[in-house]
């Protein structure tokens, strides 16, 4: 009989114990999680893939009533706003994501800023 599954592991220094596939029985399952990040975020490459047309602004010009028409531009089109903050020459910028290449010209059209496209990276 093998040991509890709570006995086997390793420690990755935040006192979760993780298998050890080698430890457990070829009869064991082992149980994989998905990789998030703080507060249930995905992370940047999942980010990226799944939002590849991009707008990079400067974070002084999208706050205030600024930030209330960036809203309804979103709700606008029916896109939640997915945006991550970035540290670019000195000063801070928001980088608003998009699925769809037309929504992400109109962003940059009304709000400025610097079109990123990755899908042909």
């Amino acid at each position: 009989m093998s040991p509890p599954l709570e006995s086997i592991g390793r420690d990755h220094g935040k006192g979760r114990r993780h298998p050890d596939p080698a430890a457990l029985s070829p009869a064991r399952t082992v149980v994989c999680w998905n990789m998030t990040r703080a507060r249930g975020q995905p992370s940047r490459i999942l980010l990226n893939q799944e939002y590849p047309h991009q707008v990079l602004v400067p974070a002084w010009n999208v706050r205030g009533k600024i930030m209330d028409k960036v809203i309804a531009f979103h709700a606008e089109i029916g896109a939640r706003v997915t945006t991550r903050s970035q540290y670019k020459n000195d000063s801070w910028h928001e980088l608003y994501c998009f699925a769809d290449r037309r929504h992400a010209d109109s962003f940059q059209r009304l709000f400025g800023g610097e079109l990123i496209d990755l899908a042909f990276k």
